[in-house]
């Protein structure tokens, strides 16, 4: 089975709980911020084991959950843990549930986890606005067939949205919370970084890595 159909299993798996519902926003939650799917309201949580295809959460605190309902009013799918390479999956399996999520009809992407800081005005607990990145990993999501929606060679300028940053950075300092930006550092693990390793990435623009 390819990954269209794979992935349209999956999304028919989940519609079929969720009913009417039509999902505009999307978010991984990664470590630390699980709890942000328990303030879903008229939620409908799905365990990953109940949807076809879905790889399995092998993480300490991931609880392997799919949540779908209204966060603050807005339409929206989390899923609470992921799938990692690491783990040993394929970038193909590891991305089938964002591909899930986009087939659900989903406008917006917010992704987060829990990284290291390389930038010395960096301190404990800073949040990251992340304005680009160094793939590091080995591999490149997209290699494989064409799957519909993807693209070739797509540009990577801008590769996290303008539009939503700024709304971040908006968003941020009317709360009052300090937001840092900067270029994130994706490394395969699982092992943590060498002090030599950190040092070759700071002096190639990395401001965190995971």
């Amino acid at each position: 089975m390819d990954v269209e159909a794979r992935v349209a299993e999956a999304a028919n798996a989940v519609r079929s709980r969720i009913g009417d519902l039509q999902p505009v926003v999307g978010l991984v939650l990664g470590s630390g911020l699980g709890s942000l799917g328990d303030e879903f309201e008229e939620a409908v949580r799905i365990p990953y084991e109940d949807l076809p295809h879905w790889p399995p959460v092998g993480v300490a605190g991931h609880s392997g959950t799919l949540v779908a309902g209204l966060l603050q009013g807005v339409p929206a799918v989390a899923l609470k843990g992921r799938a990692h390479l690491y783990e040993g999956h394929s970038a193909g399996v590891a991305t089938l549930p964002v591909r899930v999520m986009a087939a659900l009809g989903i406008r917006a992407l917010f992704v987060s986890n829990a990284a290291g800081a390389i930038n010395p005005d960096f301190e404990p607990g800073d949040l990251m606005l992340i304005s680009d990145h160094l793939n590091l990993m080995g591999q490149n999501p997209l290699t494989g067939p064409v799957v519909a929606g993807d693209h070739r060679f797509p540009d990577m300028t801008d590769a996290y949205d303008s539009a939503l940053r700024m709304l971040a950075r908006e968003t941020a300092l009317s709360a009052d919370v300090p937001l840092k930006e900067g270029v994130y550092a994706g490394l395969l693990g699982p092992s943590y970084e060498t002090p030599a390793e950190i040092r070759m990435l700071e002096r190639v623009g990395a401001d965190a890595v995971g």
